[in-house]
């Protein structure tokens, strides 16, 4: 009776923890909620969004408030945060970004878990972990990472003077994500796993903030280690066990999270949903600037602009990150829709063309 009881209380803690920082990150990246800014949004249906001035408050005052509602346990509103993420995400992909992915997921399935007590609630969010662990190693282990990543990760002044260092903890944090996950499915060696987790996370944290870096993605590595230990500690269970994967809600977290994410090595299922942030695997894009989309341009995309031997380039990554601390969703998909949505707005000629990299 004790494990059950304890798995209750954790279980409130999860949904209290998930639902405020739901609320935080749409605080943290209020500008990105609302389509009231210069850099294009990539809408789903059609080019414009429709989040402007009161529509974009009432959409951001909505979630917040729905997921305060759902953090202190009220039912139903697990639909209406549903509801109204769905709509944010339609209005701008950008918007589904992978710390928002997985809130979403983590609702839906509590939507449809019920009561508290529910077990198969529990092994669902517990599959979801282990999967995002386990693949965000795997998208780690390419030459990309291992050239880029030591630069990016150890960019910050404190890190200056250990270039060589830095190479060798890079190459460690795929291998510990992959063994964190693998821990965390199999139920073997939960303690050492989180408080393994715990330490890397507080030292992404520590290094994002040194590099004044994503402030989303600093809340939700808190979210993810303060889960782990909610989720894994004192508690006993396996993926091996034939109890894991009964009912309807595991099945889904095991296709969300570990099978599906197997299908973007081959670009098929998208980088956002696989775990593939800081992977170096995604895509970014740019286009083309000529003098006479320059001079229609505000200053705020100007500074964006890099020049080459091969031309003049806007880049939507760093454009779209300064305005509103998040970068784009990395799909040709997305970017052709920010392509066009400057076109339209800025009357860009046929020279002006998108250019997405790798």
């Amino acid at each position: 009776m004790e494990v059950e009881i304890n798995e209750l209380n954790n279980t409130r803690w999860y949904r209290m923890l998930s639902g405020i920082i739901i609320a935080l990150t749409i605080l943290f990246t209020w500008k990105l909620w609302g389509a009231d800014r210069l850099a294009p949004t990539a809408p789903l249906f059609g080019i414009q969004s429709y989040s402007y001035g009161l529509w974009g408050n009432m959409l951001r005052i909505g979630i917040i408030i729905s997921a305060l509602m759902f953090a202190f346990g009220l039912r139903l509103f697990e639909w209406v945060l549903l509801a109204l993420l769905a709509l944010g995400f339609a209005d701008d992909l950008n918007r589904l970004r992978p710390d928002f992915y997985q809130y979403f997921i983590i609702v839906g399935f509590w939507g449809m878990g019920g009561t508290l007590r529910n077990t198969r609630l529990l092994n669902a969010l517990r599959i979801m972990q282990a999967g995002i662990y386990i693949w965000a190693g795997l998208q780690k282990l390419n030459p990309s990472f291992w050239k880029l990543a030591p630069s990016f990760f150890f960019n910050a002044s404190v890190f200056n003077g250990m270039p060589h260092t830095a190479v060798h903890l890079v190459m460690v944090m795929p291998l510990l994500e992959i063994a964190i996950g693998l821990c965390f499915i199999s139920g073997w060696f939960l303690r050492p796993a989180v408080v393994a987790a715990i330490v890397l996370h507080i030292l992404i944290v520590i290094d994002l903030a040194l590099i004044h870096w994503n402030v989303s993605m600093m809340l939700y590595n808190v979210f993810l280690a303060a889960g782990n230990f909610l989720l894994f500690n004192k508690t006993e269970y396996g993926f091996f066990s034939d109890k894991i994967l009964k009912g309807f809600i595991p099945k889904v977290a095991f296709m969300l999270f570990v099978f599906m994410p197997m299908f973007n090595l081959f670009h098929v299922w998208p980088h956002y949903m696989s775990a593939g942030m800081y992977s170096f695997r995604t895509r970014f894009g740019c286009v083309t600037v000529d003098e006479d989309l320059k001079k229609k341009l505000p200053p705020e995309a100007l500074n964006e602009i890099t020049v080459s031997p091969r031309g003049q380039f806007l880049v939507f990554n760093t454009w779209l990150y300064n305005e509103t601390g998040c970068i784009p969703n990395p799909q040709s998909f997305v970017y052709n829709k920010m392509y066009l949505q400057l076109k339209q707005r800025y009357a860009a000629s046929d020279s002006v063309r998108l250019i997405v990299y790798p």
